[in-house]
């Protein structure tokens, strides 16, 4: 887990070790304004980990805090080329 400051505002880049962790759930309880910012390889690592069952538990601190949740774009999403249509 990393913390970054924003102002008033942390935000914690997280992995799919630390998504059902009591770590990640006291500093989300801990503070309204708290961010945990969830990178895309994080949400294939947990999923191709478990089945639907063990997902939703993984993803449970997040579920209860899901205002305080930024999802990055995917890799493919940003780095990918953009191609114009000419008429």
């Amino acid at each position: 887990m990393r913390v970054v400051e924003g102002g008033m505002q942390y935000r914690v880049i997280i992995d799919s070790n630390m998504l059902s962790s009591d770590i990640l759930e006291a500093f989300l309880a801990f503070d309204a304004a708290n961010r945990a910012v969830l990178i895309d390889y994080a949400w294939m690592e947990a999923y191709k980990k478990d089945a639907v069952h063990s997902f939703q538990e993984r993803f449970s601190v997040l579920s209860r805090h899901a205002e305080q949740v930024l999802i990055l774009k995917g890799t493919g999403k940003v780095g990918a080329p953009t191609v114009e249509r000419r008429e």
